[in-house]
């Protein structure tokens, strides 16, 4: 214990000389920026596709029976299992991300859509209908407005698993050094290849371990 004291306090100082260096020469708040970036992108299209399949659910029984299939297979699947998939498909870069946010928002944001669209009472659903509302206009002025407060707990949902996702998958791949503010990682990837970043993720040694040994 006493030799490795030592040890972590270089670390330590290495670890303040680097943070303070990247704030000065900018490389912190750049990564930072494309970091909340791709949450920002992440986000949006997962809402938009939520909404396109809650839409497509509301209008039809089949529709409504396909979403909540696709909901109960995928929504319990944590988003940062698919990043393997995600950087075989995508490879090494931002698309990787925006995968595994748009997974980690969709489901979460259609399954409170579709519930409180299901509880919006049938008197609301008669009265739009009565007054001629169809389609669009019968989800924008009916269906949302009562629903809104289980569309905004979706909302909330979703944000927070985006947050959740965009740092475990930057913390455990680091993607690539111009990918946003990936801890330890962000030096070498951009140079290597898909198989080499999985080779170095699972290899049994790592050069910090190798560090820490006496």
């Amino acid at each position: 214990m006493a030799q490795q004291r030592p040890v972590v306090s270089q670390l330590r100082r290495n670890d303040q000389d680097i943070f303070q260096k990247d704030i000065a020469n900018g490389v912190l708040i750049d990564r930072t920026i494309t970091s909340l970036r791709t949450l920002a992108i992440g986000y949006a299209l997962g809402l938009v596709l939520a909404a396109v399949l809650t839409t497509v659910a509301v209008a039809s029984t089949a529709g409504t029976r396909v979403l909540s299939t696709l909901t109960a297979m995928f929504n319990p699947l944590p988003a940062i299992a698919l990043l393997p998939l995600a950087l075989i498909w995508f490879g090494l870069g931002t698309p990787s991300l925006v995968f595994v946010i748009i997974h980690s928002v969709l489901w979460a944001v259609a399954l409170n859509t579709l519930i409180g669209f299901r509880g919006v009472p049938e008197t609301l659903r008669m009265s739009g209908r009565n007054v001629g509302l169809k389609g669009a206009r019968y989800v924008g002025l009916i269906l949302i407005p009562a629903a809104f407060p289980s569309i905004l707990a979706g909302l909330k949902i979703g944000w927070a698993f985006a947050w959740r996702t965009l740092v475990a998958a930057e913390l455990v791949f680091g993607v690539s050094s111009r990918s946003g503010a990936s801890v330890g990682t962000s030096s070498k990837p951009a140079t290597i290849s898909t198989p080499q970043r999985f080779s170095l993720d699972f290899s049994p040694s790592s050069s910090s371990a190798s560090s820490l040994s006496p």
